[in-house]
């Protein structure tokens, strides 16, 4: 029997120095009284809520918890009672006794008597709140850097390291006549000038094929036919040595090019016109 006892003291003492090292909240609470009570609040629980153990443990919920948190603990526990099923809530917001807004992750397990009653809620709590702000942050840069790339005058895009398109700004979704799911992978080829996909094809191609660079004019072509030339350079994304795909920026050329076109055909009328005159003509500089 002392063998016995002894046992079950070191049992109890190495669970209990494991939920007191555990780097998540552990909490219990016994329900077969006429209200509830708390009889477990490991260290990390102190931590996160700001209330020691020995204020908690065993005291009514009234003498220890403001009103926010005595809510928070009931809705669980009705819920508990109504239907005793494992509980898992993503994101409960709670008050710390300083004032501090965390954000908690928690699963909460009913323990059930032999007849089946609710007799201990055991709950597991993980503080999110440093992660939780980090999400936030990263999503309102990459909001702002979203809303940054679509007011850009430049086409931009991204692919993977095969070249298969994963992005594209709306500048490019004007520019190519697609829209951003349509030339995801390899769609954005489809917009491309049939006199021009297969060199364009060939050349990107060959710089994905040997991670270089790539830059070049084509011409886009819309489902109305309207024709958009543009021009096109792209970089390789690198970390660690290891290429991870290519950012790339297309500029809209057309005005340029029907432009220089235009000066190539006045030049090749004026040369038509002035070597078929009967006179002799020359250009004289001013030396």
């Amino acid at each position: 029997r002392k063998e016995a006892e002894l046992e079950t003291r070191n049992n109890r003492a190495f669970l209990q120095s494991l939920i007191d090292n555990l780097p998540l909240a552990v909490y219990a609470r016994d329900m077969r009284g006429a209200t509830a009570r708390t009889i477990v609040w490991n260290a990390t629980a102190e931590k996160i809520t700001g209330y020691p153990s020995e204020l908690v443990l065993g005291h009514d919920d009234v003498a220890v918890f403001t009103t926010e948190i005595r809510a928070t603990f009931n809705h669980f526990e009705v819920l508990m009672a109504t239907n005793p099923t494992v509980l898992n809530l993503p994101e409960v917001p709670f008050r710390s006794r300083g004032g501090e807004l965390h954000c908690l992750r928690i699963i909460a397990v009913p323990l059930l008597d032999d007849s089946g009653k609710l007799e201990y809620i055991l709950g597991i709590a993980e503080d999110i709140t440093v992660s939780r702000r980090q999400e936030l942050a990263l999503r309102s840069k990459q909001a702002e850097l979203a809303a940054a790339n679509d007011a850009s005058p430049l086409g931009l895009f991204r692919t993977d390291p095969h070249g298969n398109c994963t992005y594209v700004n709306r500048t490019y979704e004007d520019m190519s006549g697609l829209t951003a799911a349509q030339a995801i992978g390899d769609g954005w080829v489809k917009a491309i000038h049939p006199e021009d996909r297969l060199k364009v094809f060939q050349a990107w191609g060959h710089a994905t094929g040997e991670h270089t660079s790539y830059q070049g004019a084509y011409r886009f072509r819309h489902d109305n036919g309207r024709i958009v030339w543009v021009s096109m350079k792209t970089a390789s994304i690198v970390v660690d040595g290891v290429v991870e795909g290519y950012v790339g920026s297309v500029d809209d050329i057309t005005v340029r090019r029907e432009s220089e076109q235009a000066l190539s055909k006045s030049e090749q009328r004026l040369r038509t016109i002035t070597d078929t005159l009967p006179a002799l003509v020359a250009f004289v500089d001013a030396e």
